[in-house]
């Protein structure tokens, strides 16, 4: 074994000092340190984006649950709702007095005079300037009903 340890020594020693100088240019701080250093602080990039992309994915997902995005999302079917909604109709036909405009006849009167008109079936309940702006309201005047003569 002694003899062994020697041969061992002799390669050690078959080394020159010119290749050691080699050996320690070589490795440098750019071409050794820096590239796991980059690898290192890119690991530690991509981890971080991770875990903000899943903070974000989280924060979208219970938005979603909330409804809170609702309002983007349906736009198209509110869309159709709003067109199959018929409208109320701009005239009617009220008996004894004929087609009248709807909106017309909401700003001109209040509440109860509509309701007093309807259960009349004639204007005769309004007084002054109320009868004055409903008559404006009316587009076409019922006929009147001719009234029976008494024959003798």
């Amino acid at each position: 074994m002694a003899v062994r340890k020697t041969t061992n020594l002799k390669k050690k020693e078959e080394i020159t000092s010119s290749e050691i100088r080699k050996k320690r240019f070589t490795f440098s701080f750019w071409n050794g340190i820096l590239p796991k250093a980059n690898s290192l602080l890119s690991l530690v990039f991509y981890t971080i984006w991770i875990v903000i992309g899943l903070f974000l994915l989280l924060l979208l997902v219970q938005g979603l649950k909330q409804g809170l995005y609702s309002s983007l999302l349906n736009r198209s079917s509110q869309q159709q709702q709003q067109a199959q909604t018929p409208e109320a109709p701009a005239e009617a036909d009220l008996p004894g007095i004929g087609k009248v405009n709807v909106q017309c006849v909401k700003e001109a009167l209040s509440q109860e005079s509509i309701q007093k008109i309807l259960e009349e079936t004639s204007s005769k309940s309004l007084q002054g300037e109320e009868k004055e702006k409903f008559d404006k309201c009316i587009v076409e005047a019922a006929a009147p009903s001719p009234t029976p003569t008494p024959t003798s």
